[in-house]
């Protein structure tokens, strides 16, 4: 998975992260693990780039969706950690203590 994931981006595929469907579904539970799988072939930054502007990018939405600014819609995580430090933090939903969707606190463990 490395080589090939190392063979796109040299080519200038853009690889993005999971889905951005603010649906609940059976697999958003999972979410967590592919952000944490894609920290380690690259690193923890290039997965939140990944999950957050390539997503955006290439749907069509940069500077509306997974940005920080006015007028825009991010959904904002704060973990229990530092996950550029330890990309595990990223499995573990627990470790997620503070989750903002669309402006809104939908949990907050503090």
């Amino acid at each position: 998975m490395t080589h090939g994931l190392a063979v796109a981006k040299r080519a200038g595929v853009r690889i993005r992260l999971g889905s951005r469907s603010h649906r609940p579904g059976p697999a958003q539970d999972r979410r967590g693990k592919e952000l944490s799988l894609r920290a380690a072939l690259e690193t923890p930054m290039e997965a939140l780039v990944a999950a957050t502007r390539t997503n955006a990018e290439i749907l069509g939405l940069p500077g509306q969706v997974s940005v920080i600014a006015p007028s825009a819609q991010a959904d904002l995580v704060l973990w229990n950690g530092n996950p550029l430090e330890d990309q595990e933090l990223f499995s573990d939903p627990t470790n997620a203590v503070l989750v903002s969707q669309a402006g809104q606190i939908v949990k907050d463990l503090r």
